[in-house]
């Protein structure tokens, strides 16, 4: 088989193999790296996108006059040079000018070698391209792919799984969605759409899984979480009124706090809580159940605490009963105990040091 080698900073070899762990991809390391110069080859950037990203990668400043990456990206009209080829040169100069990485120094050799996957796909991106070296075009690549924020790169990489779910949205059909820990969901799928805070990309909509008993309710998908999808014969119609629901919810805390895996999760609350429960209504997880736990009696006189059973993912719960402080206590998920733990030693330290 073919191989290729490729001499590049130790900084781009690293965030590279940190994709690799960040969209959780169980394969070998010469495999992720075909993927990721093959898939980005193949990704289509609209003009206007890659404005978008060069503003954020570029700090979003006022004062682009000067900025050598706007002045590329006016020069991609003057016919001059190939779409493609200065998209791969904006990719380069954005990467070096936001990390500020010396040419010289942190070299790596990383080495590309065909195989059966990818049938000479990376034969022929050198036959097709004018760099003077593969060497040249692969290194060109993975920088450019580099340069994107990790929602864009997370769409590269998943670029079969995005087109899909895309034309499921745009013909309006349902899909069929199985995730990495195999689990199916019949989804009624709404919009693709970057979160607000970790830059992945999610799926949102109405969804149900299909081996439990629980009613379709308004979920997200982390992009790399999506193992398969299908697109299925039956059309959907979410009414006006779901559609805002789901706006809104998207928009008060982002996709992350509607994504994850659904369970139920036990907790108790004390009077106090109960009342917080019953005020607080931002990103509050679904309630299934609800059943008297202990009574006490105070100044107050009797108290009863009550055990509320939530079906939420574990993101949306855990971010909802930080405001609980110790007026809630989470009973039967050991995980979910330990974050909150973690969290509120982490205030106590602060507020402790602040204090002194």
């Amino acid at each position: 088989m073919t191989s290729f080698k490729i001499t590049a900073t130790e900084s781009l070899f690293s965030r590279l193999l940190n994709d690799k762990e960040l969209f959780q991809l169980n394969m070998s390391q010469n495999d992720f790296l075909t993927q990721v110069v093959i898939k980005t080859y193949d990704y289509q950037d609209s003009l206007s996108e890659l404005k978008d990203v060069c503003d954020i990668l570029s700090g979003k400043t006022n004062k682009l006059a000067n900025n050598p990456i706007i002045e590329a990206i006016k020069g991609l009209n003057d016919g001059k040079t190939s779409f493609k080829r200065s998209l791969n040169d904006i990719g380069i100069e954005i990467l070096k000018l936001r990390d500020n990485i010396p040419s010289e120094v942190g070299k790596k050799d990383i080495f590309l070698r065909e195989t059966s996957k990818t049938e000479g796909a990376l034969t022929q991106i050198v036959n097709e391209t004018d760099s003077r070296s593969a060497a040249d075009t692969f290194r060109s690549l993975l920088y450019k792919y580099m340069a994107y924020p990790s929602y864009i790169r997370e769409r590269i990489l998943f670029m079969d799984i995005y087109d899909t779910l895309s034309t499921c949205i745009k013909k309006k059909y349902k899909c069929k969605i199985v995730t990495t820990n195999n689990k199916t969901f019949l989804v009624d799928p709404y919009k693709l759409i970057p979160g607000l805070d970790e830059f992945h990309y999610y799926i949102t909509g109405f969804a149900k899984n299909v081996d439990q008993n629980y009613d379709r309710q308004i979920m997200a998908f982390k992009l790399s979480m999506v193992k398969a999808v299908y697109k299925m014969k039956d059309t959907l119609e979410l009414s006006i009124d779901e559609v805002k629901e789901i706006v809104d919810k998207v928009k008060a805390s982002g996709p992350a706090f509607l994504s994850g895996e659904y369970k139920e999760y036990k907790v108790e609350f004390d009077p106090f809580g109960q009342k917080l429960f019953n005020s607080l209504y931002v990103d509050r997880p679904k309630c299934i159940r609800m059943e008297t736990s202990d009574t006490y009696i105070n100044e107050y006189g009797p108290q009863t605490k009550k055990i509320y059973t939530f079906y939420s993912s574990e993101f949306q719960i855990y971010n909802y009963l930080k405001d609980f402080g110790y007026h809630a206590m989470v009973l039967d998920d050991e995980i979910l105990r330990e974050k909150l733990l973690l969290y509120f030693k982490k205030a106590y330290t602060q507020y402790s040091i602040k204090a002194i």
